[in-house]
């Protein structure tokens, strides 16, 4: 039921109580001639009527000598009684409300800032990676309550409907960086037509569900289209063919010199896990250095060699590329999967299974619907539904389910049918992924983090992304104007805001440099900092 306004509440409560003395009048009126034999006019009866409501008393009319009119007097005063309880919700409560309540801009003024139309599960990372990269994300909502709340939290927004030209206008889309469309493929296209229509010039991308729907967004006018699930789908199996020495997020940063800086995670089971790391030896068994490394969410440089590294930590590590991909093989999954079950046919999960086919991989296709591709249906947290696609006999199985819950619950059931299958799984929350490394899945990828980091990898790209949108990444560089000068006296951090993680001289990676360490014109320095900093040191130190 839609909620009345302060002035139809008003007028339902006059016509009601209009129509309640007219009814308890004529009714009184008719009572007096009929059990008391007292013929009363309607405005004399209407009097009375309204001292019984008010309780205020009943004139020379008491007492009544029949029970009938009796019991009409009882309930009058009942009545009355109960319009007191009747006005507090409807009156009092929504005025105290209304007092209380936050005001809900509808327009913004902002500049150079980033307009999100979202309303998925990937909303919060989406917003956490735009805050990283030092981008004001100004969210559109059609919802007054979700802009109150977001208005709480410290996050822009204003209520209006993103698929209209005006609620874009009221945005400020003409001074804005960019436009994020994010709520379903039907909704995206109309957000997507509106904000060209506003703002001719402005940088549009779009989330996509269904590959298909790409082109379609692309007619629209959207200058960039991001198929997340294609890409968790491809990067599942990559992990399962062992192709990928990063986690899957972030891309390798290589030398010319083919040393590379990657990231390696620490998996549920590995050998790395519950080792500090200088039992690791990672230098002295695989010629890499170690630079840095993510516990528990917090960037941590240097890490402590004393430090143990836990499960789902991921380490920023240098190197050559072959000794990369030789730690990556001897600390992650099996060394080569022959078999593996899919369970769940929509994006994701065809993805994966056209990617491990195409490497000879022997797949399996389990889905509680009949549909083309799918060899075994049924629900995949059934133990005949493991035993039908012989789940046990697989090296892999990719969980690629609708609903974060199911996949977790899947997991338990897989793990105690087939403990010693290697189980991966997308997720839709960041949330969900502690959950399932708990429910015995040893590789997670959250559709949310990857669809994030996607957009703000397409806002970072050319194409009239604006400079203020900036986001930490890694470079290697060579400095030549710091050449014969030690790290310390040269002011690299205080000037551009870049930390120097490693040098790389000779093929030797020499990490965390101290400041005197002195600059050769062959080194190449391994930086970290946003875009904008890496720029300044570039201006700066290599010219």
């Amino acid at each position: 039921m839609s909620r009345l306004s302060i002035s139809r509440r008003v007028a339902v409560s006059v016509v009601g109580g209009l129509v309640l003395l007219f009814v308890y009048a004529s009714v009184y009126r008719w009572g007096m001639a009929t059990f008391e034999g007292e013929r009363l006019g309607f405005v004399r009866s209407l009097q009375v009527v309204l001292e019984a409501l008010t309780t205020a008393g009943f004139g020379g009319d008491a007492p009544w000598s029949s029970p009938v009119m009796n019991a009409v007097v009882v309930a009058m005063n009942l009545t009355g009684v109960s319009l007191v309880f009747f006005a507090i919700p409807f009156f009092v409560v929504p005025l105290l409300e209304d007092a209380l309540r936050t005001e809900i801009p509808s327009q913004s003024s902002l500049t150079g800032h980033v307009i999100v139309c979202a309303d998925s599960p990937r909303e919060g990372a989406l917003r956490s990676e735009l805050e990283e990269m030092n981008v004001e994300p100004l969210f559109v909502k059609p919802d007054r309550d979700v802009v109150r709340d977001l208005l709480r939290d410290g996050v822009d927004a204003i209520q209006g409907d993103p698929e209209t030209a005006g609620a874009l206008g009221r945005a400020n889309i003409s001074e804005a960086a960019a436009v994020i469309a994010d709520v379903n493929d039907e909704i995206n296209a109309s957000i997507i037509l509106a904000a060209r229509r506003r703002a001719p010039d402005i940088r549009i991308v779009s989330v996509v569900e269904d590959s298909d729907s790409e082109e379609y967004h692309r007619y629209a006018g959207a200058d960039e289209v991001v198929r997340p699930r294609v890409a968790v789908g491809e990067r599942l199996a990559g992990k399962i063919r062992g192709t990928q020495v990063s986690n899957g997020v972030s891309d390798s940063t290589t030398t010319e010199n083919e040393v590379a800086l990657s990231e390696i995670l620490v998996e549920q089971g590995s050998d790395l896990a519950g080792q500090t790391l200088a039992e690791c030896s990672f230098r002295q068994q695989y010629g890499i250095t170690v630079v840095g490394g993510w516990f528990h969410g917090e960037f941590v440089a240097p890490v402590d060699p004393d430090r143990t590294l836990v499960e789902h930590a991921v380490l920023l590590v240098v190197g050559h590329s072959d000794q990369l991909t030789t730690l990556n093989q001897t600390t992650t999954g099996p060394e080569s999967c022959k078999r593996a079950v899919v369970a769940g046919y929509g994006v994701v999960g065809e993805t994966v299974v056209n990617c491990l086919r195409q490497d000879g991989v022997d797949v399996t296709v389990v889905d509680n619907e009949q549909k083309e591709g799918v060899d075994v249906v049924g629900d995949i947290t059934e133990p005949q539904t493991l035993k039908k696609a012989d789940v046990a006999e697989a090296d892999s199985i990719v969980l690629a389910l609708s609903r974060d819950s199911l996949a977790v619950y899947a997991a338990l059931v897989i793990r105690d049918h087939a403990p010693d299958v290697q189980t991966l799984a997308r997720a839709d929350n960041v949330q969900s992924v502690q959950n399932c490394y708990d429910a015995g899945i040893g590789f997670t990828l959250a559709l949310s983090d990857v669809t994030a980091h996607m957009v703000a990898a397409r806002l970072l790209s050319s194409g009239g992304s604006d400079e203020r949108i900036d986001r930490p990444t890694v470079a290697s560089v060579h400095a030549p104007a710091l050449v014969g000068t030690a790290l310390g006296d040269a002011p690299v951090g205080t000037e551009t805001g870049v930390q120097v993680l490693a040098v790389e001289r000779d093929g030797t990676v020499h990490a965390n440099p101290g400041p005197a360490f002195e600059v050769r014109r062959s080194d190449t320095l391994i930086l970290a900092g946003t875009e904008t900093d890496l720029q300044a040191f570039e201006r700066r130190h290599t010219a």
